[in-house]
Parts: structure tokens; C-alpha cells; sequence
């Protein structure tokens, strides 16, 4: 059986993960392990999902409801992220 070899960073990454999920951390990518991380970091800080978009979630994954992409739709959240930015004082996204 090979032996898991971590770096320091690695055992850091561990570590922070058995504070805030009181569990050891599953043998994931290191990308992940910080993708995780940082959502949970985010979730204590401002708070998870609403239970409606938990369930929306819950019923995209299990098929049983279709994903809505219209134009329209994609369109707004664009707009929505366009205005956050501006009211952020953040200087407009360049075209691409």
C-alpha cells in the first residue's frame, strides 16, 4: 500500500479542515480541499444557502427538475453582477 506523503501546506489545509468540519479531511486534490475550505470560511461568515435553494439544488442534481438558462435569465444575472460591481465602486468588467 503506498504511504501518503504531505507537505506542510498540506497538513495545514488538514488541519483547517478538522476544526471547522470536526471530521478528517477525505483524500481530495488540493484545489478542492481550498475550494471547500473557503466556502465553509464564507458560509460561517455570512451564512449558508436558504432552505429553498438548498431543495432547488437537492432537485437539479437528482434530475427532477430542468435547468432553467434562457437568455433572459442569464441576461439579468449578468446585469445584477454589472450593478453589484458599480455600487461596490469597483471599476466596470472590460468586454471580452
Amino acid at each position: 500500500m503506498p504511504t501518503l506523503v504531505l507537505t506542510g501546506y498540506q497538513l495545514l489545509l488538514r488541519a483547517q479542515w478538522l476544526e471547522l468540519f470536526k471530521r478528517p479531511a477525505p483524500r481530495l486534490r488540493k484545489d478542492l480541499l481550498i475550494r471547500i475550505l473557503a466556502y465553509r470560511l464564507q458560509e460561517q461568515a455570512y451564512g449558508g444557502l436558504s432552505v429553498a435553494n438548498c431543495n432547488r439544488l437537492r432537485r437539479l442534481a437528482q434530475g427532477r427538475q430542468p435547468l432553467d438558462l434562457t437568455f433572459e435569465k442569464l441576461w439579468n444575472v449578468a446585469l445584477s453582477r454589472a450593478e453589484q460591481r458599480r455600487r461596490l465602486g469597483f471599476p466596470p468588467t472590460p468586454d471580452r
